[in-house]
């Protein structure tokens, strides 16, 4: 429920700035909600979170644990692209 609420608040902050804008957005959203109620209940929060770096673990299917050091460039004349780059995490 933690990662959870983090993805929803993260999701916000990314797209706050474009939903009144973007009909798209709006009916992704609006879709959400209506098909997960825990969506709904963390979108009613309001939490706004950016996306922090780190490193990301994925239970694959078949190849298991596999972890990510997770690095993200926002670009300051153009606030509504964002870069992000998973690197494998030498073991």
């Amino acid at each position: 429920m933690v990662r959870a609420r983090r993805v929803v608040a993260e999701f916000r902050a990314n797209v706050g700035t474009h939903l009144e804008d973007e009909t798209n957005l709006q009916a992704l959203t609006e879709e959400l909600r209506v098909n997960s109620p825990l969506f709904a209940s963390l979108w009613d929060e309001q939490s706004v979170l950016s996306r922090e770096g780190g490193t990301r673990t994925f239970n694959h299917p078949q190849d298991g644990f596999l972890s990510y050091e997770q690095v993200t460039f926002d670009l300051a004349s153009r606030s509504e692209l964002k870069l992000t780059i998973l690197l494998p995490v030498e073991e």
